[in-house]
């Protein structure tokens, strides 16, 4: 019986961004231009009154911060109609509200300064606590990460860096320069307007949905668009265990998302049930119905599709190929089986609880998954047995074992090209053997169809019956082969 996944649970594509680009030691503001970067320094804040004064008294505002700001329970509001041009200079903007900046207006973040902070590290470079003053004794990279320039952060457990809320009017942020890191919750919450990222980073943030980036949106008629052109996502991490909805780019809801220059989204962690981080990347999470666009990508950028590519060489491969649209998706149960040929089918019959997996990455109706340069793709699915076996089916049939691991009843494997893949559901390791009422205890054959039984090498013809004087197909010949291999 082949099972959809409605009787499993949903399956999860977890498509993985990452990139590879060669900048030396360039700061942030040198990389390639593509919105007005340039600002000046009007209005010197220092304290969060005088900059909430400014934007109340002034239609566009141009500050730069003197100081490291703590707003408390307050946070900065930029109103319907006007515009916060804001330099952090180098300085800190944190509140323990819900959020730090609330946008309904335009926001422009710039940062001009070179001041260095260090932040403590809670769970490899992913989770971070809180800003170090003093380091002395501690070691850079294990008890703490070091970053020059500003930064905005927020305390609460489910605080907001940047909220850009359901209006009237969409909301617009353009970053420039500058960090938003160590929030518990997303650094970028979008329920509506544009989020247009050219510079600074995006680290240490973590959320269930969207650690970094959460595009989504609340019935206000329009879909949130996140435009990337450069800058850094790196270190942000899920705090759901399925990695539902946990990409540090959390697509959903049919909004948009836009890789337009040189991205690097990499390095992104999941922690699981038991608080543990796990180093299983979750760079990007597309819900049904969302859209990634690939549009102009600089010569160099790359996108690397999957857990071990981290040098990032798929996305070259894609840019190469696509042109306009390109979409990712996954097709399990009846729809998977749908696309397979006879062949394939006549050997899923013979494992025992199969789920089906097809997967396609297609850019105007061209498949153009067949080559992702030495890229990457990890695919998770719930499973209902910890001892499972993954295999890759070709054209005519024949199996071939991929690797993978089942956490907390979750399968992760990694692919490296469109195709159809199996998950076979041995059970539970250690299960007992299978009693064949058709084997007799004394034949001569007793003992090895116990071991095949015991090995998952067989699963019988049905729960209780092993079939031994029917005639043994080359199909199965092919599965018990590639299940002795794959032990």
């Amino acid at each position: 019986m082949i099972h959809t996944l409605s009787e499993k649970g949903r399956a999860l594509l977890s498509i993985l961004l990452a990139a590879a680009m060669v900048i030396g030691l360039m700061p942030v503001m040198a990389m390639p231009v593509y919105g007005e970067e340039t600002h000046s320094h009007d209005s010197a804040v220092s304290d969060y009154s005088t900059l909430q004064g400014y934007i109340d008294n002034n239609a566009t505002v141009n500050a730069y911060l003197t100081a490291d700001i703590s707003l408390g329970s307050n946070y900065v509001t930029v109103p319907y109609g006007k515009t916060l041009n804001l330099c952090l200079n180098g300085y800190s903007l944190c509140s323990s509200s819900s959020y730090t900046i609330d946008v309904k207006g335009t926001l422009n973040i710039y940062d001009c300064g070179t001041n260095e902070h260090y932040y403590a590290i809670s769970q490899g470079k992913a989770v971070l606590s809180s800003e170090l003053t003093d380091v002395s004794g501690k070691t850079e990279g294990q008890d703490y990460i070091k970053i020059n320039g500003g930064y905005i952060s927020n305390s609460p457990r489910y605080g907001y860096g940047i909220y850009l809320g359901w209006y009237d009017s969409d909301p617009v942020v353009n970053m420039y320069g500058g960090n938003i890191i160590g929030i518990s919750g997303c650094a970028v919450d979008m329920q509506a307007g544009k989020f247009n990222f050219y510079g600074g980073t995006l680290q240490g943030n973590t959320a269930t949905a969207g650690s970094a980036v959460n595009v989504n949106y609340a019935n206000s008629g329009t879909m949130s668009e996140f435009n990337m052109y450069g800058g850094e996502i790196i270190y942000n991490t899920s705090t759901s265990y399925y990695s539902t909805y946990g990409g540090a780019v959390c697509n959903q809801n049919n909004c948009t998302v836009n890789l337009n220059g040189k991205c690097v989204i990499n390095d992104n962690y999941y922690i699981d049930s038991w608080d543990y981080l796990r180093y299983h990347q979750a760079n990007y999470y597309g819900a049904s119905g969302s859209t990634m666009k690939i549009t102009g990508a600089i010569t160099g950028s790359a996108i690397g599709v999957g857990l071990e590519n981290k040098t990032g060489t798929a996305l070259a491969a894609l840019v190469s190929q696509a042109n306009g649209n390109v979409s990712f998706s996954l097709s399990t149960g009846a729809t998977a089986a749908a696309d397979m040929n006879s062949a394939q089918a006549a050997v899923a019959k013979t494992m025992k609880d199969p789920v089906i997996i097809s997967t396609s990455i297609f850019s105007n109706g061209k498949d153009i998954g067949e080559n992702l340069g030495g890229g990457m793709m990890e695919i998770t699915v719930p499973v209902s047995a910890s001892d499972i076996r993954v295999f890759r089916m070709d054209n005519a049939g024949p199996l071939y074992a991929v690797h993978a691991e089942v956490i907390d009843g979750v399968a992760f494997f990694h692919v490296e090209a469109n195709c159809i893949f199996v998950i076979e559901q041995l059970g539970d390791e250690g299960s007992e053997t299978v009693e064949f009422t058709d084997v007799p205890a004394d034949a001569y054959y007793a003992d090895a169809v116990a071991w095949a039984s015991q090995n998952g090498i067989t699963t019988g013809t049905s729960a209780t019956t092993f079939s031994p004087n029917d005639k043994c197909s080359r199909a199965n010949i092919v599965t018990f082969l590639y299940r002795d291999l794959a032990k």
